[in-house]
């Protein structure tokens, strides 16, 4: 079994978290694949979401 080189080092991974702070994000999400999230919109309550939605009135299938 031969190893891999890493996606991201951990010296990487520092750097998003602080740039994404800097940035304000509400959370940042590091997968395995090396993708970073960064979300940057910060929801008080689960309300705050739903309300942000508009609600269809009908469904066309």
């Amino acid at each position: 079994m031969s190893r891999r080189p890493a996606r991201f080092t951990q010296g990487e991974m520092a750097r998003a978290i602080r740039a994404a702070k800097a940035a304000g994000a509400s959370s940042i999400r590091i997968r395995p694949d090396g993708t970073i999230i960064v979300d940057l919109v910060r929801y008080k309550e689960e309300q705050d979401i739903d309300e942000t939605v508009e609600r269809e009135e009908h469904f066309v299938l």
